[in-house]
């Protein structure tokens, strides 16, 4: 089963400071995009000016998430099942806090 560049990317966490990575949860960068920006320039000590965020805000809303439809998959389209996601996926979940949907 895939999951090759989870691995690496596990392995490369691993083995950086953790001061080279911002984590986030996807549902809190979709409820809050700015203000998730805005955190990870504060994070990294780069400048983040109101500008940015007013020309986000802008973007955003000329740019609505599924603005051209929207793609469904399944994960029986790729021969897989939850049992199968859950445990390939355990550690990742577990080190990141990420609950099953």
């Amino acid at each position: 089963m895939g999951g090759t560049a989870v691995d690496r990317l596990m392995q490369v966490r691993g083995s950086a400071p953790k001061s080279k990575f911002y984590d986030m949860h996807y549902q809190d960068l979709i409820a809050d995009s700015v203000g998730m920006v805005r955190r990870i320039y504060e994070y990294f000590s780069y400048d983040f000016n109101p500008g940015m965020g007013e020309r986000m805000r802008r973007w955003l809303s000329a740019n609505p998430q599924h603005k051209y439809g929207q793609h469904r998959y399944s994960m029986n389209q790729f021969g897989l099942n939850q049992w199968m996601i859950d445990l390939r996926f355990a550690a990742y979940r577990e080190k990141f806090n990420i609950k099953p949907e």
